[in-house]
């Protein structure tokens, strides 16, 4: 099966979810922003034949790495209810990173947009609540978990 046109995919996916830009750093990687603080990157991996979104969601607030780190351990165990969607830590610098896979096998335009769409508003969300200091309380970590889904 031939893969899809990713460039013309990347382009014109654009417009549909609203990105201010569309950049394209090599043949294998894409940043989407969305405005100037929030980018998903996404880039082609050629082995698997996928594409892999992922963001930043910012660092844990002092006092709440705990929580945060339990949340992740959380989502690293739900991956049927989110769809597959993961959540860890940057090794550089102990930001939450949001990771999605994407098969690339049929992708077309319209697949393509609802999975960036869905991944950005869960990456969102997800930012919000890890920024405040209330986010990471046991209802807003519940709230957070019925949110994720891709």
């Amino acid at each position: 099966m031939q893969e899809p046109d990713l460039e013309k995919l990347m382009t014109d996916v654009g417009p549909l979810v609203e990105a201010v830009e569309v950049r394209q750093y090599t043949p294998e990687r894409w940043a989407i922003a969305f405005d100037e603080d929030f980018v998903v990157d996404i880039e082609h991996d050629t082995d698997a034949g996928k594409l892999v979104f992922y963001a930043d969601l910012g660092q844990p607030l002092p006092g709440e790495e705990n929580a945060v780190y339990k949340l992740l351990l959380y989502v690293a165990t739900m991956w049927r209810e989110t769809g597959g969607l993961r959540m860890g830590l940057n090794p550089v610098d102990d930001s939450v990173i949001q990771i999605y896979d994407l098969p690339l096998a049929g992708l077309e335009i319209a697949d393509l947009e609802i999975h960036l769409r869905n991944f950005a508003h869960t990456a969102l969300h997800a930012r919000t609540v890890l920024a405040t200091p209330e986010g990471t309380s046991s209802d807003s970590l519940e709230g957070l978990m019925h949110h994720i889904r891709v």
